[in-house]
């Protein structure tokens, strides 16, 4: 039970961290754009340019980061990224509380646990 309470805690604490890190990273204005840019180059999508955004293949799951990769929509990036996300965002959100969640069950457990073992070890002492 002391491991599970560790495990839970150590994935609570990334899933958060790369949750708070997936937000910043395609949420802050034109920080957005370059991160965007990155993954849209990584799909093999045709760069944006002055005037057209990124073109992706057919079903690319590139595809909710072209808004993000044009200048023109950088600066709306945490409205698109609400818009083209929300979902995943409110998924990963309660992944987080229900990791949280266990974490803290496995951590009562664990004090109460040690807690009774104090208990009968005090009394087999007297």
């Amino acid at each position: 039970m002391h491991t599970l309470r560790h495990v839970f805690a150590t994935l609570f604490w990334l899933s958060s961290a790369l949750l708070i890190a997936f937000c910043l990273l395609f949420g802050i204005p034109f920080v957005s754009r370059f991160a965007a840019s990155k993954v849209l180059h990584m799909a093999g999508c045709k760069p944006a340019g002055f005037d057209i955004q990124a073109v992706c293949p057919e079903g690319s799951y590139a595809e909710p980061f072209i808004p993000l990769g044009h200048w023109m929509t950088s600066a709306a990036a945490p409205y698109i990224l609400v818009f083209n996300f929300g979902i995943l965002l409110a998924l990963w959100t309660l992944a987080c509380v229900g990791l949280f969640i266990a974490w803290q069950i496995f951590r009562a457990r664990s004090k109460k646990a040690r807690i009774e073992e104090a208990f009968q070890s005090n009394h087999m002492d007297a």
